[in-house]
Formats: structure tokens, sequence, C-alpha cells
């Protein structure tokens, strides 16, 4: 598919979120793996879509922990919440991979969406997804064991399946303590799902039981 503005335009239909005179204002953008689409904390200045790749949202716990919020595929809309209420940020989002997004910028057409219909109507139907998925998200770290729920996070996360994230980072994540990371890691290595390439670095050995153990918990869930 040609990577232009205009053909994912066509592709997601967003002249049937947008209004004719934000459809001309969309523009294109390449992130690469780990950039930071969206710093918690600060102020917004342009509404995202995703058309490209992957992302993760997460936030700042009251302990100072970072926890997974959700995942974002394409099509997803990031910082309505914030346009809407006129707030900072309020959770980061980390590309996973190439991602592409086009964005609205806000300082010429903030005013003006509040006033496109289109928008709003699709603004409350992604609102209400995502609350329903919010309440989803809450539960999984009472609901499934830590096994699940890093089988699962490898799934979602492991680029070319290659694992080498922060592992303390990814122990506040899936709501686990450091040791119990370590101790599924070594476990998924002895069972044959994982390989060790070096010291933080793993490789996916099969991923069809790691799929059928991590049973879509995060890879199904957006934002």
């Amino acid at each position: 598919m040609e990577k232009t503005a205009a053909a994912y335009i066509r592709k997601y239909r967003l002249d049937q979120i947008l209004e004719e005179r934000h459809i001309s204002m969309l523009e294109l953008k390449t992130w690469k793996r780990r950039d930071i689409l969206l710093h918690a904390d600060t102020e917004l200045h342009h509404l995202l879509f995703l058309v490209e790749g992957k992302a993760k949202t997460s936030y700042i716990s009251a302990n100072g922990q970072t926890v997974l919020h959700s995942f974002l595929y394409p099509l997803s809309i990031l910082g309505e919440v914030e346009l809407w209420k006129q707030m900072p940020v309020l959770n980061e989002v980390t590309a996973l991979s190439e991602v592409i997004t086009l964005q609205l910028p806000l300082a010429r057409c903030e005013q003006s969406l509040r006033q496109d219909v289109r928008f709003l109507q699709y603004l409350v139907s992604e609102l209400s997804e995502k609350l329903k998925n919010s309440n989803r998200n809450a539960s999984i770290s009472l609901s499934y064991p830590v096994e699940n729920r890093l089988a699962s996070y490898l799934m979602a996360v492991c680029e070319r399946d290659v694992f080498q994230e922060d592992h303390g980072e990814v122990s506040s994540m899936i709501g686990c303590s450091y040791r119990q990371l370590q101790r599924c890691l070594s476990q998924f290595c002895e069972q044959g799902l994982l390989c060790k390439c070096e010291k933080g670095v793993y490789r996916i050995n099969n991923r069809k039981q790691l799929q059928k153990l991590g049973q879509d918990i995060y890879g199904g869930i957006t934002s």
C-alpha cells in the first residue's frame, strides 16, 4: 500500500469521521520503535490517528510504578480525552514497531473540531469503547496468573520474536514482582517456549504454544 496521507484516509474512510476542512489539515508522520508519541503530563499539540503499526499506553501509579494500560492498533485515536477535557496528556504512548500516524494540529483546528458533527459522533463511540476496555484491563492482574499475562505480553510486544525490554519495567507493567518475572522467563525457557540469547535477551521459540498460554489477554485489547 502507498504510504501517503490520502491512501490512509481512503483506507480508513476518515472522510466519514472528519469534515473536509479537517481532512485537509491531516499530516502524516512516521515514528520508530520506542519513540514516544505522547508524553504524560505535557500539553497536547496534535490529535493523532494511528494508521499503521502498534503502540502501548502506560501510566504512573500512585506508588510510582509504570503500569500497562492498553495496546493500540489501527485505527486508534490518541488525545481525544485530553482534547475534550482540555487537560494535559494522561498516558504515555510508546511505539512498539514502526508506527505511522495522521495528525491534526490543534493550534489550527481545536475549536472547529468541537463543532465537527462527524467527529463528535465518532468521539462518543470511541469513548464508550475505551470505558468498556478500561474496566476489562483493570481486572486482568487479578484474573490471570503471571504466566498467562507474561505470555500474552510477549506475543504483543516482541518484534521479530525477540524480547529485550527492561525487566523491571515489564514486571511493573504486567503487575508482578521482578523475581516472579525472572522465574517465569526461566520456566518458559525450560518448557521450550523461549530461548535465552544473552543476558536480558530472549527469543520466542514456540509461538503457537506461547500464544495458547497467553490467551490473547493483552493482544486483543485496545485502548
